[in-house]
């Protein structure tokens, strides 16, 4: 989370529009519920202008989660991102995010 900046502004899929709180909320749900998982990006463009850059990247994500002990459920997600980063006093930090396209599947599973 120390890569956003508390005006963070990022735009889901869906629309929706979520600050700094709401996504580092979101993320401590995620992450405290987690079984395991594993994140990769590719950057397409990196663009800097002055004291700001814009990165375009795709990530893919998955996570999976356990329930009584046997059963679990996995999730992929596939998006891609623009990323606006903005130089402060102190460091390269995230301002904008925009979630320009986003595929979730899941699967139930035995272990």
């Amino acid at each position: 989370m120390e890569v956003f900046s508390p005006e963070l502004q990022y735009r889901q899929a869906d629309g929706k529009v979520i600050d700094f709180a709401q996504l580092r909320r979101d993320v401590v749900r995620q992450i405290t519920t987690m079984h395991s998982g594993d994140t990769t990006f590719i950057r397409e463009s990196l663009e800097c202008v002055g004291d700001q850059a814009t990165e375009l990247y795709r990530q893919d994500v998955w996570y999976e989660v356990k329930a009584f002990l046997i059963i679990r459920r996995r999730w992929k997600v596939a998006r891609r991102v623009r990323r606006i980063w903005r130089k402060t006093s102190q460091q390269w930090r995230v301002t904008e995010v925009d979630v320009l396209d986003e595929q979730i599947t899941s699967r139930w599973g035995l272990f």
